[in-house]
This record gives structure tokens, C-alpha cells and sequence, in this order.
């Protein structure tokens, strides 16, 4: 039962202090609609996979790619991708 517990919080910690590493720009791009868009790049401590958020012209947020999260902060939209599995 210990070693249940342990490994649960283990899992529990690394998931909440999952955070960005790195930011790097990866250009911008055109999307079906015709909107264009910013991208960058997260590094995240959790994962080695990068995540991205997206910047639409005109807009001054910073979107998650499945646009369940944007901020005005380009930190706060790397958290959050950072910690979405």
C-alpha cells in the first residue's frame, strides 16, 4: 500500500511542477481559414515531445493549438501546455 501511495504522489508532483524549459519561435504560418498565426515552441520539463502555442494576426493572446486556454502572457500559455497531457 506504501509503494501504491508513493508512486501516486510521485506521478501527482512531477505533473504539477511540469513547466516550460525553453521558448522558441517557429515562424508563422497560414491556416485553412486564412487566418495567419504565430507559433512557438514550448520545451517542458515533463516530456520530451515539444508543445506549441499560437498568436492569430490581430490578437493579443497566446492560445493553446486546441484553443481551451489563451492568455495575454506568453509564460501562462506555455504553463498550461506544459501541463496538459
Amino acid at each position: 500500500m506504501k509503494r501504491v501511495l508513493t508512486a501516486a504522489l510521485l506521478t501527482f508532483s512531477a505533473a504539477a511542477l511540469a513547466g516550460p524549459t525553453s521558448m522558441k519561435d517557429a515562424g508563422t504560418e497560414q491556416g485553412a481559414d486564412g487566418r495567419t498565426f504565430s507559433k512557438l515552441e514550448i520545451s517542458c520539463s515533463n516530456t520530451s515531445e515539444p508543445r506549441t502555442v499560437v498568436q492569430f494576426e490581430g490578437s493579443k493572446e497566446w492560445c493553446l493549438t486546441d484553443n481551451s486556454y489563451c492568455s495575454k502572457k506568453k509564460i501562462k500559455a506555455a504553463k498550461k501546455a506544459c501541463k496538459q497531457k
